[in-house]
């Protein structure tokens, strides 16, 4: 941001970002992202996806049914571990 470049993701949710860096996702020095694989890339497009959604109020995220979980696919384990 220092350097004047816009963030490709700067208005995702943190949850879904921490997820995909921890999964080999970069960012370019022009703010572009960079994937490690395919399916890095896919889950980045899904929650892109689900992100245009909540742009576009067609989703609202909630604590058990936020934008990870729907980029995945997955519920939430309810529960004890």
């Amino acid at each position: 941001i220092q350097s004047g470049v816009t963030v490709y993701i700067s208005d995702w949710d943190p949850r879904s970002v921490r997820f995909l860096l921890a999964r080999g996702f970069t960012f370019n020095l022009d703010g572009s992202l960079s994937y490690w694989d395919a399916a890095t890339e896919e889950l980045a497009q899904r929650v892109k996806a689900v992100h245009e959604e909540v742009a576009n109020g067609t989703f609202k995220p909630n604590r058990e049914n936020d934008q990870l979980t729907r980029a995945l696919g997955n519920k939430e384990h309810h529960g004890r571990t």
